[in-house]
């Protein structure tokens, strides 16, 4: 991870869960279809001078599947 770090100064990363074996499982459920959403606590937006996601609904025909 040091590599693109250093390429891409100011660069956020993210990780699924509170350990390898959890995120490795969770990232794969989203990339085979199977996980198809997911939530964040809004103390974490906020701790991060993030604004909130809009709600909305999302038909899986937006994203050509």
């Amino acid at each position: 991870m040091s590599v693109p770090l250093a390429r891409y100064p100011g660069v956020v990363t993210f990780t699924f869960g509170d350990s390898a074996g959890v995120s490795a499982r969770v990232l794969s459920l989203g990339l085979t279809g199977q996980k198809t959403l997911t939530c964040d606590v809004v103390a974490g937006f906020a701790a991060r001078g993030e604004a909130l996601p809009e709600a909305r609904v999302v038909d899986q025909g937006e994203f050509g599947q």
